[in-house]
């Protein structure tokens, strides 16, 4: 499994990386990147960019300059059509949460997609179905991307550290949206080194909200998760995230120890 890291990290980081992603205001220093970090994808973010803005002659330069190696994470379809035209390779950064979706990306010649709900939760027929013709990426520590509200995200799309080989078979690239770089630091080495976290998950993954201590969940838990199609959203009875969660919450174990200890003294 490759990653990927910000273009504005450290160097020290930036060795150990798969795939460099910098943003538009960024490219000028593409060619010492390139020459800097041989071999490593390096992509270029179209966000918040105008489409009369994008110079496509000079990406194809960039393209040339990267051996091939140079990528585009669009925002449109128009953003995509420039890029099939002119022989950049592309994904969009948004996730794709349907079949129907994702096919349309394959038609139109994206190299990956980014895996959304429920999706993420359908591993083993996305890439005994899709992996021959496309790739995927997901970013782990994020259990939803929209700004909709919901009582947490315990049922959202987030990956412990400790899963990670389990999810290294279906996931071609992981990357972590987090603007703070020494977030991502850790990150990087929590996910792709010791691969353990002990502490409270809502302090590993954005937008969960709830009590937890990473350390006490079980692994069947991920393994539950990797094929489960996220039912309980659709009137399942499947409550295993829900209350493997709720059972590593340091303040019910607290209270379920009182209990047990003022239990024998009686």
């Amino acid at each position: 499994m490759k990653v990927c890291l910000n273009g504005r990290q450290n160097k020290k980081f930036l060795k150990k990386a798969d795939e460099i992603k910098l943003e538009y205001r960024d490219r000028r220093i593409i060619p010492d990147f390139s020459r800097d970090y041989p071999g490593v994808n390096i992509i270029l973010e179209l966000v918040n960019i105008e489409d009369e803005d994008i110079d496509w002659k000079l990406l194809q330069e960039y393209d040339f300059m990267c051996g091939g190696n140079f990528y585009v994470c669009i925002t449109n379809i128009q953003q995509a059509k420039q890029a099939s035209i002119n022989n950049i390779k592309f994904y969009s950064g948004y996730p794709v949460e349907t079949d129907f979706e994702l096919q349309g990306w394959i038609n139109i010649g994206a190299s990956y997609v980014r895996l959304g709900m429920p999706l993420f939760f359908e591993m083993d027929r996305m890439r005994e179905q899709y992996g021959d013709q496309i790739k995927f990426r997901v970013v782990p520590n994020i259990c939803y991307t929209n700004n909709l509200f919901y009582e947490n995200g315990i049922n959202g799309q987030w990956i412990r550290p400790e899963d990670m080989p389990l999810y290294s078979q279906y996931i071609d690239v992981i990357e972590f949206e987090d603007f703070d770089l020494q977030r991502e630091q850790k990150l990087y080495e929590l996910y792709m080194e010791t691969q353990e976290w002990f502490g409270p998950m809502k302090f590993l993954f954005n937008n969960f909200g709830a009590d937890g201590v990473n350390r006490m969940i079980p692994p069947e838990v991920a393994r539950a998760r990797l094929n489960c199609g996220q039912r309980c959203l659709r009137g399942s009875n499947c409550r295993i995230c829900n209350r493997a969660v709720s059972l590593a919450d340091p303040d019910k174990i607290e209270a379920y120890a009182k209990n047990v200890l003022e239990a024998k003294d009686e």
